[in-house]
This record gives structure tokens, C-alpha cells and sequence, in this order.
């Protein structure tokens, strides 16, 4: 075939000697056609290097096969999250339209994938707060959505980590340990994650007599400064095991307190969460929570999928629980995983 040539269905219905409504009824598998002539056009069709519009497959059916995905954050997290969702939608015929955004650029670019008339829309909301308006020109097109990891006050189905029950886990494991004085290295409030799981530490120790709580952290966006966290170290001798809100938040921790002079685990147990492999060139030491990011993608999706199909449901809330992935942190010779 020459250079930008491409084949449509009467170029096969020519080079097999049928009507292009026969053709047709095999590309869409219907109708009563006899097996040899179906298996000609099939063949036919392979070799000319045919390739179904899925443009006017679209204006037949009112489906694109195209899913809008926003995920504004790209680390390691979110990366996982990204590769399960895009490998899932594939595996269902679908093809995400993956982008980024910040808050400002949001409604522009719902807009953009209204025009190009997505099936449904994955994303990690820009900020905690979006509710009803901020998806008022998906929801008026009966657009299916599907949030992550942020659960948000509007009318649409989430997928995330069930994050109090990871906070609450990672207090009762200290307090399980013999630890009785539990700091916890608090993340942004802003973000629904961290005050989730703080307040899920926070409450075991406030239902627990003989425990204490001790928090510190700014709470800014990112991780404090390293010369908030000496200070809260030298402050605070009695602390004997720090909850972090992230991993890298934990192992900033970790660095700090052995610049100190603090033996982890021996003097100061510290856990993450996320299990992230941030050093890949020595084995994980640290204690942490995985929130299973692949199963959040296929749980997405497959959430989705179901609103696809019948866009009378009722929004969902899924929330996974984290998996403790015990390791020298906190106990010295240990790294296997055990539930809670």
C-alpha cells in the first residue's frame, strides 16, 4: 500500500468480491455469514493492514473507548497507581488520555476531554476540598468519575487507602512493641490522607490510659525543616517510637536521630508509610505501611467500569486497608509482613 493510504472497508469488499455490507457484518460480528467467506475477509483484512475507525464506531455506539486520567503527583505512589490503571483500562479496551493539572488548569482541561468525549474520568482531585461544582461540566455530560486517594465532599465514587485504620494500626503495633510514649510526625492537614491517619493514631492512644501521645510537625506541605526535627529530639528524650505520615518524612527521621546519637530501633523505633523504594541500592530497613497502589488502580478502574455500565448507581467508597510490613526500624532481624 503507498505512503498514507488508508484501508477502509470497501477497499476489502473490492480485493474479496463481496458487497461492503458483508464486510461490515463480519468486522462487527454479526449476522449469518458463511465460515469461508468470513475467514477470507478476516485474512484479506490483515493483509491490506486494515485498522477499525473508531470514530465512527463512536458516533454509532456513543462510546469512545477513551478515559480521561489526572494524576497531578508523579512519585513513586502515584507512579504504581498510574501503570495499574492504564494496564487494567488496556485489558478492557480502553485507552487513557493521562495528564496532569494543577487546580487552575482543571476546568480547562475537563473541558478539553468533554470534546473529546471520554467514556468516564480517573483522577486525584488537585485539592481536598473539590466538591459538586468543581465537577459540574463532567456531571451534567453524565460523565462517570472516579477519585483516588483523596476523598473528597462531592457525589462521586472514590477509591483510597482506608487511612484512619492505618493510623490506628501503626499506634496499636508501637503499643504492642511495649512503646507507651508515641510520637507522630504529622503531614499537611490539607490532605485528607494525612489527617486521617493522624487522627487514626491520635484516637488508639486517647483510648488506650497508659498511652501517650506526642506530635510534632509543622504540618506545612512538604517535610519540616531538619532543624525542627533536632529540636523536637533533644526536647523530647522520652519519646521512644515516631509514627511518620510518609516514608520520606521516616526517613529523614531516621537520619536525624542517628546524627544524634539515637540507635534506631534500640533507643527510637520509627515507621513509615507508603513502602516506597526510595534507596534501591541497599535493602529496605524500614518499617511501613503499603497501601497496595496497584490494587488501588484495578479497584478504580474496575469501580468505573461498573458506573460505565449503569450510570444509575450510587457512588462507592472503597477503601483498602494497608498492609504492615514489619523490618529493622523497629525491630532489629525482622522483615516479614504481619496483619494487624
Amino acid at each position: 500500500m503507498p505512503v498514507g493510504f488508508v484501508v477502509n472497508l470497501k477497499d476489502i469488499a473490492r480485493e474479496a468480491g463481496v458487497s461492503v455490507s458483508t464486510v461490515s457484518r463480519v468486522m462487527k460480528g454479526k449476522g449469518e455469514i458463511a465460515p469461508e467467506t468470513r475467514n477470507r475477509i478476516m485474512n484479506i483484512s490483515k493483509q491490506m493492514g486494515y485498522h477499525e475507525n473508531r470514530f465512527s464506531k463512536a458516533i454509532r455506539t456513543g462510546k469512545t473507548g477513551l478515559v480521561g486520567v489526572i494524576m497531578g503527583y508523579m512519585d513513586p505512589f502515584f507512579g504504581q497507581i498510574a501503570r495499574s490503571i492504564e494496564q487494567v483500562l488496556r485489558q478492557n479496551d480502553f485507552l487513557p488520555i493521562t495528564l496532569s493539572c494543577n487546580q487552575e488548569e482543571a476546568q480547562g482541561l475537563f473541558h478539553r476531554l468533554v470534546e473529546q468525549r471520554v467514556d468516564g474520568m480517573i483522577l486525584i482531585p488537585p485539592y481536598d476540598t473539590a466538591d459538586n461544582e468543581f465537577f459540574r461540566e463532567l456531571s451534567q455530560c453524565g460523565i462517570p468519575i472516579v477519585t483516588i486517594d483523596r476523598e473528597i465532599p462531592a457525589d462521586v465514587s472514590f477509591v483510597g487507602t482506608d487511612d484512619y485504620l492505618g493510623g490506628w494500626m501503626n499506634a496499636e503495633y508501637f503499643y504492642r512493641l511495649g512503646h507507651r510514649n508515641l510520637g507522630y510526625y504529622s503531614g499537611p492537614p490539607q490532605a485528607s490522607s494525612a489527617a486521617l491517619r493522624k487522627k487514626g493514631f491520635l484516637e488508639f492512644c486517647i483510648a488506650h490510659a497508659d498511652c501517650r501521645y506526642i506530635p510534632f510537625g509543622t504540618e506545612w506541605w512538604y517535610a519540616d525543616t531538619d532543624e525542627c526535627i533536632r529540636d523536637f529530639l533533644i526536647r523530647n528524650p522520652e519519646t521512644t517510637c515516631i509514627g511518620a505520615f510518609y516514608d520520606s518524612y521516616a526517613l529523614q527521621l531516621d537520619r536525624l536521630a542517628k546524627e544524634l546519637g539515637r540507635r534506631v530501633p534500640e533507643d527510637l523505633a520509627i515507621s513509615g508509610f507508603g513502602n516506597l523504594d526510595y534507596h534501591t541500592s541497599q535493602p529496605p530497613f524500614l518499617t511501613t505501611f503499603d497501601q497496595n497502589p496497584r490494587e488501588l488502580g484495578r479497584s478504580a478502574v474496575e469501580c468505573l467500569l461498573r458506573h460505565m455500565n449503569d450510570k444509575t448507581l450510587a457512588p462507592e467508597k472503597i477503601r483498602i486497608k494497608p498492609e504492615l510490613v514489619i523490618r529493622q526500624s523497629t525491630e532489629k532481624n525482622r522483615r516479614n509482613i504481619l496483619p494487624i
